[in-house]
């Protein structure tokens, strides 16, 4: 059997933006439950973990377009390097008060990162990137 690296590569991206699109909304309507799950204890006002709800929902929208508009695979890798580096300058500055979800969040933002730079690299490596 022949590994379909267009088949994975849907799959994979599918499934990174319906996770950016469920703890978007997760975050946008329930943000104090969803930070109590992640081990946050929020007591502020809702406004900024709302926006950051917002902001996943449009990144999990950008990730399903790029199903029809392979170009934005750049995109992707982007935005997933940067929430590492996020996620790991977090940890740093926090210390021992950051849960651990957040390095949590690092190591799996940073697989899915990796998973879609390898599909790009098996892409360009068969030729066939641009094909549909």
């Amino acid at each position: 059997m022949i590994l379909n690296i267009r088949r994975l590569e849907t799959i994979l991206v599918s499934l990174i933006g319906l996770h950016s699109l469920i703890l978007g909304l997760s975050m946008t309507f329930f943000p104090t439950r969803t930070l109590a799950l992640f081990g946050w204890d929020y007591q502020g006002p809702m406004f900024f973990p709302a926006q950051t709800g917002v902001f996943l929902v449009l990144f999990g929208i950008l990730f399903l377009i790029f199903l029809w508009h392979r170009s934005l695979i750049w995109f992707i890798i982007i935005i997933k390097g940067t929430a590492v580096v996020f996620l790991l300058s977090q940890q740093f500055i926090l210390g021992p008060d950051a849960p651990i979800t957040v390095i949590v969040a690092a190591v799996f933002d940073g697989l899915m990162g990796i998973a879609v730079t390898m599909i790009l690299i098996g892409h360009m490596c068969t030729k066939n990137y641009h094909r549909k």
